[in-house]
């Protein structure tokens, strides 16, 4: 599912430029830029950055605990909020796909 980034950044994005995918916070573009849903500000290239899979079975478990730590910071509402999104669609993808979950380098990148 493709998203309008006009809709989403405003005057951010170019007219061409649509989002292809979404990872929590941030979002790939057509044009491959990794940009902060918030706001359109694409991630700078030297920051490291980390992804988690929903067919890796420590995901959801790492997902629930950092929600439990944003919270107990005081984060944002928009940024728990986003954080309970993923746990939510991670949780479905378990289900619907359980056949799919597995230790993460158990095949070795084959």
């Amino acid at each position: 599912m493709a998203y309008d980034a006009r809709w989403v950044f405003g005057k951010l994005a170019g007219p061409n430029e649509f989002l292809v995918r979404q990872v929590g916070y941030a979002a790939v573009t057509n044009a491959g830029r990794f940009v902060k849903l918030s706001n359109g500000e694409e991630l700078p290239v030297d920051e490291p950055t980390f992804i988690f899979r929903a067919r890796d079975i420590l995901a959801l478990p790492r997902l629930r605990e950092y929600r439990d730590a944003l919270s107990a910071v005081g984060g944002k509402d928009y940024a728990i909020k986003a954080v309970d999104e993923a746990i939510k669609v991670f949780e479905v993808f378990s289900i619907e796909h359980n056949n799919r979950m597995k230790q993460p380098g158990i095949t070795e990148g084959r």
